[in-house]
């Protein structure tokens, strides 16, 4: 896949070209290919290697936009880490500070910069400011980029989401987990969620809310410390 820089006949894809959830199958990628039955067995392999490498090049993409935003937001923020061996608070200019911040701060600011981070700002402030969500100005930044447009949109249900923008949820939900996640090296037991946690006695009826209400602990162990 090429940069085609808008020239040129559009690239057609289906919706569900990419599988966001597991391996790429040759099954899978062959729903791209309308003349697959004619294909010899050297050009299936060859288009399924294809199907991957686009994939894999649309990753890559995806991934560079989603830590360029978090390494911003770190910034804005003012976020900051303490350094191992200079024991300097420095700043959060690298994907990986952000994790070694959240594993060294679990203070009640700390959990509202990656609140607004990881959750608030591409998706509420992205809709206010340009109508759309982060994911969804990456997925028409990357289909300006090569070229592409989708069809088959007929069998996309109210509840589906297209290929590249399902890739974009994965590696998003990736991300926020590489950095939230907490192991022996972590100093607090303090955890943040857009999911009610279950307790004994539920904060909110409903157990889904919008980006506007986070779910907050310093004990993470103790189900009725959250709020």
């Amino acid at each position: 896949m090429t940069n085609n820089d808008n020239q040129g006949p559009k690239v057609e894809w289906r919706w569900d070209r990419f599988n966001a959830r597991k391996a790429m199958t040759l099954k899978w990628a062959a729903k791209s290919c309308v003349e697959f039955n004619r294909l010899t067995p050297a050009a299936r392999e060859e288009m399924h290697s294809q199907t991957m490498r686009e994939q894999k090049q649309i990753d890559q993409q995806i991934v560079a936009e989603i830590v360029e935003l978090l390494c911003e937001l770190a910034e804005i923020t003012g976020m900051t880490y303490t350094d191992r061996l200079s024991q300097l608070q420095l700043p959060c200019i690298k994907f990986r500070d952000i994790h070694v911040s959240w594993m060294q701060d679990g203070s009640v600011a700390n959990m509202k910069r990656l609140a607004w981070m990881l959750h608030y700002y591409n998706n509420e402030i992205f809709m206010q400011a340009i109508g759309m969500t982060h994911g969804q100005w990456v997925e028409q930044k990357i289909m300006k980029t090569y070229n592409i447009r989708y069809v088959h949109l007929n069998e996309l249900t109210i509840n589906q989401r297209t290929c590249v923008h399902q890739l974009y949820s994965k590696k998003m939900n990736d991300h926020r987990s590489n950095i939230m996640c907490q192991h022996k090296a972590c100093t607090h037991q303090s955890q943040i969620r857009t999911e009610q946690p279950k307790t004994p006695h539920p904060i909110l009826v409903n157990y889904r809310r919008g980006k506007t209400t986070f779910f907050d602990t310093e004990q993470i162990e103790t189900a009725e410390s959250w709020g």
